[in-house]
C-alpha cells in the first residue's frame, strides 16, 4: 500500500527529507506497524516522544492505516 510520510524538525534531518512516498508491506496495518517498518528503512530514527498523525489527526499506535493516507511524524518541540 502506498502512503505519504511527512517528517518534521529533527526527524527531517535524520531521514534527509521532509516527505517520503512509501510502499508499505502488506503486513503493515496500523501506526505501530508503520513505526516498526520505519526502523528498517531509517535505522537512525528514534521515536521517544514522537507523535503520529494520520490525515492531519493525531493517532494512536492502533490507528489503522490504508492506501493513500498521509502519515506525519511529529517530534516533541519546545521553545518560547
Amino acid at each position: 500500500m502506498k502512503v505519504r510520510l511527512l517528517f518534521f524538525a529533527g526527524l527531517r534531518d535524520l531521514t534527509g527529507s521532509s516527505d517520503y512516498d512509501a510502499e508499505l508491506p502488506a503486513d503493515v496495518r496500523d501506526v505501530a506497524g508503520v513505526q516498526r517498518w520505519l526502523t528498517t528503512v531509517f535505522p537512525l530514527l528514534r521515536f521517544d516522544g514522537v507523535r503520529f498523525a494520520v490525515d492531519e489527526e493525531f493517532a494512536s499506535m492502533t490507528t489503522p492505516v490504508s492506501a493513500g493516507q498521509t502519515i506525519a511524524l511529529i517530534p516533541p518541540v519546545s521553545g518560547g
